[in-house]
């Protein structure tokens, strides 16, 4: 799931969520900083989106979403 983040950040933004120029520096940027707000990025997010892609994106695992099927209903509601 956690990669699933990863992919809709870069979809909506052109950008890596956790940027590096080495592998090390990137592995860094996933353990100690948060990755821009998408909004931030391109205005255009919706809020609720990036509160998905967000929580997706979370150091914590448990506070990511149970499973695919959760993120899967979420969308459905809005798409």
């Amino acid at each position: 799931l956690f990669g699933l983040g990863g992919v809709m950040y870069h979809l909506v933004t052109g950008r890596v969520p956790f940027p590096g120029q080495t592998v090390a520096a990137v592995f860094n940027a996933v353990c100690s900083t948060d990755p821009v707000p998408p909004s931030r990025v391109r205005s255009a997010v919706p809020d609720w989106f990036e509160e998905v892609i967000l929580r997706l994106l979370s150091k914590d695992p448990a506070a990511r979403y149970p499973d695919a099927g959760a993120v899967a209903a979420i969308l459905g509601e809005y798409c």
